[in-house]
């Protein structure tokens, strides 16, 4: 008996649990003519071992990143850890760090711009500024140089 199975590749949940049942009856097995024969009902179910999903995180997206701010005023930016279909990798772990990628100027944060730590696959800052003005953009990083680098939309500051 072949068995496959078709997954599909977005909507998927990191730490999921995926197992697979033959049920003992109506299981829909046949034989050709003169092949080997199923029996109509199995003394039990046939269950397969559990398979946890592991959602690996290749890329950083923003979820929330404005177009303007102010010059020196707090801004937020929030990102996540996906894989190429965007299914959320939930692993803990992954810190992150922001800079100044391009645009005159400085980058400010209260909370510091390294070791940002990931929690249920999103990280982000709060209390971002830019002192300058002009059209700047932000390099996101991961710490540990797993998952590539982002450069975010430009952000305006007047």
């Amino acid at each position: 008996m072949i068995i496959k199975a078709y997954f599909k590749t977005t909507g998927i949940t990191d730490g999921g649990v995926l197992s697979f049942k033959i049920p003992s009856s109506a299981h829909g097995s046949f034989s050709a003519a003169n092949g080997s024969g199923f029996a109509a009902t199995f003394p039990d179910d046939i269950l397969s071992k559990q398979f946890t999903v592991n959602v690996q995180a290749s890329l950083i997206v923003t979820t929330s990143l404005p177009a303007f701010a102010g010059n020196g005023e707090d801004f937020e930016l929030e990102a996540s850890l996906t894989d190429s279909n965007g299914n959320i990798d939930l692993s803990p772990g992954y810190t992150f760090s922001v800079a100044l990628h391009s645009g005159d100027g400085t980058l400010v944060s209260n909370s510091g711009l390294q070791g940002n730590v990931a929690s249920n696959g999103s990280f982000g800052w709060s209390d971002l500024k830019i002192e300058g003005t002009g059209d700047f953009t932000l390099a996101l990083s991961d710490d540990n140089n797993m998952i590539s680098q982002l450069i975010t939309p430009v952000i305006s500051v007047y």
